[in-house]
């Protein structure tokens, strides 16, 4: 009889891997790792800093992992840790895995926030695009992505890139505009009256995919080797006005509130539209979104106990 699979997964308390679990080899040997937190149910987590090059060394080479799934990440105002965990992390992730004798088949979750400001505003954006991040985490992420290139090239990993656009759905992390909204709303009804939401900049247009979507691209990547080398874009291709949602979520709340955006809160570099083309990975493994953004926000909703 031959020996499980053995899968790593970065990141694994978070939103995105619990979403996965389910989709991932049932006979498959799963090892989920995380600063904190807790791994999907029916598994343990593998307490892991991605930071501490020793400690990644280790943990990679006990679990000799022949897949990895590269969630791990961190967004924020604080440059220092995104250049850290989200560049510095993923190195030490790319030398561990260099380093076990195999060839894993590393999938590395990056972010549309690579592109940036792209030379031609309004278009869908498709991998090709050139990256213009306009922060310290797109920055990282993208040169995160470059590095792991480095590595596939050598033919010390197998990689594939997913840059999955703006997600929504049940259990989104806070530091997210949807969990932000939500958390904000149902606060508010909690104080039992009408009240004031200050919020910035609603008018940009963004691109939103349900999350578990994301995560059934993920595991049908995962699945595919012969994909190594390339990059998709996991995006719905429809943009959707960030007010929107917070709109949607009041409706289905119920709560009562006027929406406010002071003059000072409106950015003037804020994109006014940033979509994606998902025409690559429909067409290499025959993914699209399944889950409507009225759903999400639904689900959403009722995985706070709202």
């Amino acid at each position: 009889m031959s020996e499980p699979l053995r899968i790593l997964v970065t990141g694994g308390a978070s939103c995105s891997a619990h979403h996965l679990a389910p989709l991932l080899p049932a006979d498959a040997s799963v090892t989920y790792t995380d600063v904190g937190g807790s791994a999907p149910a029916g598994h343990e987590l593998v307490p892991l800093d991605l930071t501490r090059a020793e400690d990644t060394d280790r943990l990679v080479a006990s679990v000799r992992p022949q897949r990895i799934v590269h969630l791990a990440g961190v967004a924020g105002p604080d440059a220092d840790i995104c250049w850290a965990v989200n560049l510095g992390g993923t190195r030490h992730l790319l030398r561990a895995a260099a380093h076990t004798g195999d060839v894993p088949l590393l999938l590395l979750v990056s972010s549309s926030a690579i592109y940036g400001k792209g030379r031609h505003p309004g278009r869908p954006l498709a991998e090709k695009a050139q990256p213009r991040p306009l922060g310290a985490y797109g920055a990282s992420k993208g040169s995160a992505e470059s590095l792991a290139r480095a590595f596939h090239a050598r033919g010390e990993v197998a990689l594939i890139v997913a840059r999955p656009f703006n997600l929504v759905g049940p259990g989104l992390r806070a530091g997210l505009a949807p969990a932000d909204f939500l958390n904000r709303v149902l606060a508010l009804g909690r104080s039992e009256g009408a009240g004031v939401i200050e919020t910035g900049n609603l008018d940009p247009r963004r691109d939103f995919v349900d999350v578990r979507d994301a995560a059934r691209a993920y595991a049908l990547l995962l699945a595919r080797p012969d994909l190594a080398g390339r990059t998709f874009n996991v995006a719905s291709g429809k943009p959707v006005r960030i007010g929107d949602i917070l709109d949607i979520l009041l409706r289905i709340t119920g709560v009562d509130a006027r929406v406010v955006t002071p003059e000072a809160r409106r950015r003037a570099g804020d994109l006014a539209l940033q979509v994606g083309d998902a025409s690559a990975i429909r067409s290499a493994v025959g993914w699209s979104p399944a889950i409507g953004l009225e759903t999400s926000l639904q689900d959403m909703v009722a995985a706070a106990g709202a």
